[in-house]
């Protein structure tokens, strides 16, 4: 966040729309801060004099003496509430105007636009959350699956939190038995101080994590399919027929689609992103196809399964070859397509070549349900939702945890070797609580507040 205000060391109260913008049967202003109170009892003179914790009380809301709306109020004194600090919640119906003009009365009264994420920043800043419970509150608002929600509220119980705790006091008990070392190397020996198992253990733990944090970006993001082929192989007319209308130029003449097109599919309420890129062409290609063709490769790459869609009315090309070789190694349906105008030869030859994968046979433009390629896409959700973790990891969590993998391996790989070190031991344990320090936040620097807190919305 790119502001005038120091949010570490600010202590305006603020105030904020924490419902969604726009009209709605119902809106809720937050003000936080130890004016909270004083400032909303400008717009409330009902308020009673000393309002009962977290009860809500039927008010009118008025600007200067002029009835405004009727609404609830509710206080949430401190530290007994989300932010840590005095909180007011005016719940008003839902129109902009009135809105606007509630929040444009208490800022004249002296409270201040909140910034994205200051609520939840204040609340960090207090001690009421760390900041790996701050990251889960995000990913609970923008979670797009239930098993995705599930893993940030676990999160923001502390799942992780618990984890990385328990490692930080291994890591003490560590620190202490090196600083031993150093200072009375001839009388002690480290591994009489200390269990190595622990650290193997916590290790371990942590690659865990790491393995497992994929399929739990996939839980919280939902499923990424990318659909190839080669060009004019009736990609956009699966793509159009899995959408359920028509997304995609569908024509007979290759290279129709020059670059991706995305849309969402629900299976079994699961939201499946599913691309469309650009047909695979072994030929010449001008400068704006090869763009399209690269950006398609980019996006089966980082995709979670592919449809490789192999064109059953014309013999294999090079093209099918080289796109078989791009795709081989992801999880994959082979779906060959226009079954209705088929060769039986090349046939043949599709069912011998790809009899030990994932595979269908489809005529998109008569199975607008293609329930085998939906059977194949639920069972891949189904294979991934299995394979669950307790909480989410977001990237920049993924990137010091994997820092503090590297750190931990070369502490293990140090401990076990018979002559070490011990100076090098205690700068990769100093390393290694650094990197807890920061996930957690009890390390943090302004930068990574205003990258982790920037990417909130206004009123959370």
């Amino acid at each position: 966040m790119t502001q005038e205000v120091d949010l570490w060391l600010d202590d305006d109260t603020i105030v904020a729309l924490s419902t969604p913008p726009g009209i709605g049967g119902l809106a809720v202003v937050r003000i936080s801060g130890s004016r909270a109170v004083g400032l909303a009892r400008t717009c409330v003179p009902g308020l009673p004099r000393s309002p009962s914790a977290r009860r809500a009380d039927f008010v009118e809301l008025k600007i200067r003496d002029e009835l405004l709306d009727r609404g609830l109020v509710t206080v949430f004194p401190a530290p007994a509430s989300y932010t840590g600090e005095e909180v007011v919640e005016i719940s008003l119906h839902g129109s902009p105007v009135l809105v606007d003009r509630l929040i444009a009365a208490l800022c004249s009264a002296g409270a201040r636009r909140a910034q994205p994420g200051e609520f939840t920043l204040r609340a960090f800043r207090n001690g009421r959350i760390d900041l790996l419970q701050a990251e889960a509150v995000n990913e609970l608002i923008h979670a797009r699956t239930l098993d995705g929600a599930r893993m940030a509220i676990s999160s923001m119980e502390g799942a992780l939190t618990g984890r990385l705790q328990r490692l930080r006091t291994h890591l003490v008990e560590l620190g202490a038995a090196l600083e031993t070392e150093i200072e009375f190397g001839e009388d002690q020996h480290i591994g009489n101080v200390v269990d190595p198992g622990r650290i193997t253990s916590a290790l371990k733990e942590i690659r865990l994590i790491l393995e497992r944090a994929r399929f739990n970006e996939v839980l919280s993001n939902g499923l990424k399919v990318v659909i190839a082929g080669r060009v004019n192989a009736g990609k956009s007319t699966l793509f159009n027929s899995l959408l359920g209308h028509d997304r995609a130029l569908v024509s007979s003449r290759p290279g129709t689609t020059r670059d991706f097109l995305t849309e969402t599919i629900y299976i079994d309420g699961f939201p499946v992103d599913l691309t469309d890129v650009a047909g695979w062409d072994a030929g010449s290609r001008d400068e704006l196809e090869s763009q399209g063709i690269r950006r398609g490769v980019e996006r089966l790459n980082s995709g979670d399964a592919v449809l490789f869609l192999v064109d059953a009315s014309r013999p294999l090309s090079e093209a099918d070859h080289e796109m078989d070789k791009l795709s081989v190694s992801h999880c994959r349906l082979v779906v060959a397509t226009k079954m209705d105008q088929a060769d039986p030869e090349v046939l043949k030859q599709i069912r011998r070549r790809y009899a030990g994968n994932y595979y269908c046979e489809v005529c998109a433009l008569n199975e607008p349900d293609l329930p085998a390629v939906k059977d194949f896409l639920r069972s891949r959700i189904q294979g991934l939702t299995r394979r669950k973790n307790d909480f989410v990891v977001s990237a920049r969590q993924r990137e010091l945890l994997r820092d503090l993998e590297e750190r931990l391996s070369r502490l293990c790989t140090g401990l076990e070797k018979q002559s070490y070190e011990v100076e090098l031991l205690a700068e990769e344990l100093r390393g290694a609580m650094d990197c807890i320090g920061r996930l957690t936040g009890g390390i943090t620097s302004a930068e990574v507040l205003d990258a982790v807190f920037s990417r909130f919305c206004i009123g959370k």
